[in-house]
């Protein structure tokens, strides 16, 4: 009777081995950028985002905050008309895909600017994660399915520069 037990229970026990795991590092980015849209803090919606870039972009516009300020206000003004006041935004990490990291160094160029390009310094690690992004309050729910691009520097993950403004309307 044992033995009928351990076999399925080591065949569950392999098979979850098997299955890519999704650290509290890689859902961070996500839980900073939940956490700037809940209180509208300006550094901590940046800080999801490779110091690099962010000292790259604020040489070229010095008024990056005051740019970021105006996306997340705009888009609290947004979700609380479409979701009401108690609106909330989740991110639920759903699989993630490690990639050789070299694809993502070196010029970066911005699909809606066309005037600035940053380099970016070879990352520890890449990612792909998909995640379930989940906006909810009184008037109703809206979900989706989204991947995102992120890159480790120095033990931490931040999502990459691409998705600067964009994660914010998913």
């Amino acid at each position: 009777m044992c033995r009928r037990l351990l076999f399925p229970l080591a065949f569950l026990l392999l098979l979850s081995a098997c299955e890519p795991e999704i650290d509290d590092g890689l859902t961070a980015p996500f839980a900073r950028i939940a956490e700037a849209l809940r209180t509208g803090d300006v550094q901590t919606y940046e800080s999801a985002f490779p110091p690099a870039f962010r000292n790259a972009y604020r040489d070229e516009f010095p008024h990056l905050s005051e740019t970021v300020a105006l996306l997340l206000s705009a888009t609290a003004e947004f979700d609380v008309g479409a979701y009401g006041e108690d609106v909330s935004v989740a991110y639920e990490a759903e699989g993630v895909e490690h990639c050789d990291p070299s694809l993502y160094e070196g010029a970066f160029d911005f699909a809606n600017l066309d005037f600035f390009s940053t380099t970016l310094p070879k990352a520890d690690d890449a990612a792909r994660v998909t995640v379930t992004v989940t906006r909810s309050g009184s008037f109703g729910e809206k979900t989706a399915e989204l991947t995102y691009i992120l890159l480790q520097y120095g033990g931490t993950w931040y999502l990459h520069p691409e998705h600067f403004g964009t994660v914010l309307n998913d």
